[in-house]
């Protein structure tokens, strides 16, 4: 049996972008491009940060640097594991 949830979010995704995009080019949608390349490159900066933890996460546990078993942070208090939001940032940011 086939899940087919990640189907409809990739089709939703597309046609969305695709809505979006088309509204741009007809005008009917203004944005501030200065607005928003601030706001994507806030959110490059944060997933840049989930690859490098994900590059030292590898690192220790080939024993390459110490800490394997440490952590600098814990959310789970504020963020439950195991959610549909929890997976979303866990898959975007790699915490």
């Amino acid at each position: 049996s086939i899940n087919s949830t990640p189907f409809i979010g990739l089709a939703l995704g597309i046609g969305i972008a695709v809505a979006f995009g088309f509204l741009m080019y007809k005008g009917a949608v203004r944005v501030n491009i200065g607005k928003l390349f601030r706001i994507l490159g806030f959110l490059l900066v944060l997933v840049a940060a989930g690859i490098l933890r994900y590059g030292v996460k590898d690192l220790q546990e080939a024993n390459v640097l110490p800490g394997v078993h440490d952590y600098a942070f814990d959310i789970s208090s504020v963020l439950t594991p195991g959610t549909w939001y929890a997976a979303a940032l866990e898959g975007m940011f790699n915490f």
